[in-house]
């Protein structure tokens, strides 16, 4: 029991690393003797714990997407309408907090790479079944959709929020809140 501890308190050390590298510089730029050099190990032992440096990769990104879920919650016993302001207040928490692993998370390295798609999709997927049960709603496809472009805003609109902050974080919050589905809102009414 020790050991496994000890090992999994290894490797989230080495995945803390992992999001601070990813942060300040894109996948191709960064080589394994760096990353391994910014750990304080060798690279032999970032191979026992991650495959390759891709793997190493999405293992960080994997971490960020546990992190961004774990920020992102829709309160229980609460309507969606009173549970969907905290939920987008605690994701631009996260996003202003990761402003750096955000951005390149959303903007790429391997971001076309279908083991990363994965992984933001299932993102999408896990928030946008909170959504559905906080309002108490069966979703629909029309719904799944409607749901879906709501998040692609509220992630996008994050992004260019971090690089241009041409609005408030109060403006943008009220901005992507205006934007929720009615439908949604309707349903539970």
């Amino acid at each position: 029991m020790a050991r496994t501890a000890a090992l999994d308190a290894r490797r989230a050390q080495l995945l803390t690393v992992g999001k601070q590298i990813f942060s300040g510089r894109a996948y191709d730029a960064v080589s394994t003797e760096e990353i391994a050099a910014q750990a304080g190990i060798s690279i032999g032992l970032l191979y026992h714990y991650f495959a390759n440096k891709k793997g190493f990769y999405v293992a960080t990104i994997r971490a960020a997407a546990d992190d961004l879920l774990a920020a992102v919650r829709f309160p229980h016993g609460l309507a969606l309408a009173e549970a969907t302001p905290l939920a987008v207040a605690s994701f631009l928490d996260f996003v202003e907090t990761n402003d750096a692993l955000y951005t390149a998370l959303m903007r790429g390295g391997v971001g076309a790479d279908n083991e990363v798609h994965a992984i933001l999709e299932e993102v999408r997927v896990t928030i946008m079944a909170r959504v559905f049960d906080a309002a108490a709603v069966t979703p629909t496809p029309s719904l799944r959709l409607q749901l879906y472009g709501w998040l692609g805003l509220v992630e996008f609109s994050a992004l260019r929020w971090l690089t241009h902050r041409e609005v408030s974080r109060d403006e943008l919050l009220g901005l992507m809140l205006a934007a929720v589905p009615p439908t949604l809102l309707e349903a539970q009414a």
